[in-house]
């Protein structure tokens, strides 16, 4: 049912028919109830999940659904291709008008040849160690609500052997995201 729901968004999101419903919304405490949801999930597979939110409170406008996707996308990768350490990191740079969320896990590093085709649609890294369930259109419909969120979601390149997913998003709605809100949905 999840499947068949998110290719039901990238065809919406194709058509230029997916509707946004921006709302205020406390995003420190939306991305925690996220993550509790798979705190369980985590502990059961015998893995650590370490939390860094900033503290202070943030409201935003954002659509709740898209924001969801995104990051559940992001902790099911984590918790199916990391080897003990999961962290969620949320911050907003200080002054700035962005917040960013990023999930960092260890395993088996992306090659730095498959750090953009990880996010076309279907496309799964090759690990002859061990076949995870999936069929890659996680990231590529993750990327692709970031931008409508008027944001993006990127693989950083970093030195250590930690896959780090960072998505930027911005504390209110841009002009481009308030006239796809506005595109009518033929749902």
């Amino acid at each position: 049912r999840e499947l068949t729901g998110q290719l039901l968004d990238f065809e919406k999101i194709d058509a230029k028919r997916l509707t946004l419903k921006n709302e205020n919304v406390n995003i420190n405490e939306f991305v925690r109830n996220i993550v509790s949801r798979f705190e369980p999930s985590i502990s059961l597979t015998g893995k650590h999940l370490e939390c860094d939110f900033d503290a202070h409170p943030l409201v935003v406008s954002v659509d709740r659904e898209a924001l969801t996707k995104i990051v559940s996308n992001l902790l099911n990768n984590a918790l199916k291709y990391a080897t003990h350490n999961i962290i969620i990191t949320f911050k907003r740079p200080e002054g700035g008008d962005n917040f960013i969320i990023s999930v960092a896990s260890d395993g088996k590093k992306i090659a730095p040849d498959e750090r953009t085709r990880i996010f076309q649609p279907f496309y799964q890294t090759v690990n002859a160690e061990e076949e995870k369930n999936g069929v890659g259109i996680g990231l590529s419909l993750s990327r692709s609500l970031a931008t409508l969120l008027g944001g993006s979601l990127e693989l950083e390149d970093n030195p250590d052997d930690t896959n780090i997913f960072t998505c930027l998003l911005y504390t209110s709605p841009s002009p481009r995201d308030t006239e796809l809100s506005r595109m009518p949905s033929s749902a």
